[in-house]
Parts: C-alpha cells; structure tokens; sequence
C-alpha cells in the first residue's frame, strides 16, 4: 500500500498537481465562505454591489494584461530572456498599462458611471477600480514564478489572498459594522497583501544582484506582446 509520504516523494510532477489542487481547493472554501457572508449580511442587494465593483477590476486585468504574464512564463522557462530582465520590464510594462487603462477607464465612469451602473454608488465602483494596477502587477510578477518552476510559492500567491480577504470581511463586518464599502476596502487589502507576497517569494534584489545584459523597453514590450496577444486572445 502506498503511504502519502511515498505518494509526494515519489514524483516532482504528482507533488506540483498535488499541491496546486490542494491550491484550488482551499481557494474555493474561501470562495464559499465569502458568498455565504456577503450574500447572509448584505442581501442580494448588497451582494450585488459588491459582484459589480470587483468585476470592473477583474474585467480590466482580463483585458488589459495583453498575454504578458504567459509570455514571461515562457521566455524565463526557455532563458529566452534573464529573470532581471523579465523583472524589471514586467514592473515598467504594468505600470505604462495601468496608466493608460486609467486614462481610458476613468473618465468613462466618471461621466458615464451612474448609466453603466445604475442604482450602484460610483464611490463603491472607484475603490474596486483602484485594485486593477495592484492586481496586474501581481499577475506580471507572479508570472516569474511560474517561469522558474517554483509552484509551491506560486500556490501560495494563490491561496493566501482569499483568506486575507475572508479574514478582513469578518473583521469589517463583525467588529467595526462596516458595510459593503468595508468589504471592498477588504478587497483591496487582499490585492495589496496578494502583491507583497509575490515581492517576497521572487526575491528582487537577489534577482537583482545577477542582472545580465540589459534590453530595452521597446524591444521587450514587442516580442512579450507580440507573443503574448496570441495566447491571450484565443482564450
């Protein structure tokens, strides 16, 4: 009979999808948890709010990513480009996009916002708005760590925001009575702690400290989007 320790040692390959459906799994108790919450003290209501906000974030980042963090996933797998290269043009890529996504998007709900969401206060629409640049970084960053094969520490980028999340919404809910604007204050919470996870287990300044020959922006930004808007349009 097989013990669990032989099951996990066995393979590198069993332990990865081992540990990523365990990934998975706790994502999704979060998940639960969350919905039941939110749905149990604010009401469909409330709750809807709520999906609307995060979607304007989550929309975005679908959107707006361009492939980047598939590409970086490949050129760092294959060396096509250093880890430092990937870094640092990762970090300027996603803050040249949120940029231009906030010139694009904002007057949009700035004038148009009480007709693209009725009944929902753009107060509400603007706080899940400021989660896009943090959650487009952490999706360029993390991208290094799928690169390197490090999925355990990707795993960990993965499950540890829900909780953080869920943690926050019960804290908001049951010690300071916030409403549904402290439940996304608690999602913006999650996205920044989401983001300094990913700073952690990359390690920049150890990347850092063995930087290659440097590229430059222009000539990067082109063959990651050029590859990238392949993968991420056909999805």
């Amino acid at each position: 009979m097989i013990t669990i320790k032989k099951y996990f040692s066995s393979s590198l390959l069993r332990k990865n999808i081992s540990f990523t459906f365990l990934r998975q799994l706790l994502v999704a108790i979060a998940q639960f948890f969350l919905i039941i919450i939110i749905a149990r003290e604010f009401g469909p209501e409330g709750n809807g709010i709520y999906v609307m906000a995060i979607l304007v974030p989550t929309m975005m980042v679908n959107f707006f990513n361009l492939g980047i963090g598939h590409a970086s996933i490949y050129f760092i797998s294959t060396k096509y480009f250093s880890n430092d290269q990937v870094l640092t043009k990762n970090i300027l890529l996603a803050l040249i996009i949120s940029l231009i996504a906030t010139i694009l998007v904002l007057p949009l709900i700035f004038f148009k916002g009480n007709e693209i969401f009725p009944g929902i206060p753009l107060d509400f629409i603007y706080v899940g708005f400021i989660c896009f640049p943090l959650s487009l970084m952490s999706i360029f960053l993390a991208s290094i760590l799928q690169g390197q094969e490090n999925f355990n520490a990707y795993n960990l980028t993965e499950a540890i925001p829900p909780y953080v999340h869920l943690c926050g919404i019960l804290i908001a809910i049951y010690f300071f009575e916030a409403g549904v604007l402290g439940v996304l204050l608690s999602y913006f919470f999650s996205q920044a702690m989401a983001l300094i996870i990913v700073l952690f287990l990359i390690k920049p300044f150890k990347i850092l400290k063995n930087k290659k020959k440097n590229i430059s922006l222009k000539e990067y930004s082109k063959k990651s989007i050029g590859f990238g808007f392949k993968i991420h349009f056909s999805n």
